[in-house]
């Protein structure tokens, strides 16, 4: 996915998700982020979208303090706060250079990683919402298998995956015909990502929305095919849980 479709899946699920939430209630229990109430969670989205706005908006070369940002609102003014938030998000994004430099928490140093980041954020918790309002909505095919590329290049950076003995696990989106396949190989070094079709000691099909709901946590290996050791696989599930 371009820059721009993905600003623009930043504005879509953005709308999305304050609608599930105007759905759902706001003291609706949110099950897939345990804890949480679904206010916790719009809290959480519209603190993080000014944020990042923040941070491309002010072009700045270290991490805005959250301590600087105020307060989300109660109650009835929440909901419109989101919808707010969204749109200042979206148009700090699309007025920004993409290639330009700026703070960031990953490899990739400019405004590009902000529109891929922020894109998945709101794009899984939309999901989330949608749960509890009783309606999850599968995501787009592109995002979801960008979403499962973004979040093993972050846990492979944050050396979240652990190291191994060789162990190999293969994830394959069956509703994308290029680049929908990763090989993920423990090494004692750490964890090595091929973007490649091969065989795994754990095999993962399922669809490209599927996939992406997996490695966040959201839904069960029983959601997909497998194949090979669910033990190697439960196990790295745990170790991408966010």
């Amino acid at each position: 996915m371009d820059y721009l479709q993905l600003v623009e899946a930043i504005s879509a699920n953005s709308t999305a998700l304050a609608d599930a939430a105007e759905q759902a209630g706001l003291e609706t229990a949110v099950l897939t982020c345990p804890g949480w109430s679904v206010a916790d969670l719009v809290s959480h989205i519209g603190t993080v979208q000014v944020w990042a706005a923040t941070t491309v908006q002010q072009r700045v070369a270290e991490r805005v303090s959250w301590d600087s940002l105020p307060e989300a609102p109660k109650g009835d003014d929440l909901v419109p706060w989101l919808r707010g938030t969204g749109a200042v998000l979206v148009a700090a994004l699309t007025a920004a250079d993409p290639a330009a430099p700026v703070w960031t928490f990953g490899a990739d140093r400019t405004n590009s990683f902000w529109a891929r980041r922020q894109a998945h954020e709101v794009g899984i918790h939309r999901w989330d919402v949608q749960a509890a309002a009783g309606a999850p909505r599968a995501i787009d095919t592109a995002l979801a298998a960008n979403g499962v590329d973004e979040l093993l290049g972050l846990a492979q950076m944050r050396g979240k995956l652990g190291a191994g003995n060789g162990e190999t696990i293969h994830l394959h989106c069956t509703d994308v015909d290029e680049g929908g396949e990763w090989l993920i190989r423990l090494t004692p070094d750490g964890a090595e990502i091929e973007r490649a079709h091969a065989k795994g000691d754990v095999a993962v099909r399922g669809t490209a929305s599927d996939l992406d709901l997996f490695v966040w946590g959201r839904v069960p290996a029983s959601a997909l095919e497998v194949f090979g050791d669910r033990a190697l696989l439960d196990r790295f599930q745990d170790a991408m849980r966010v």
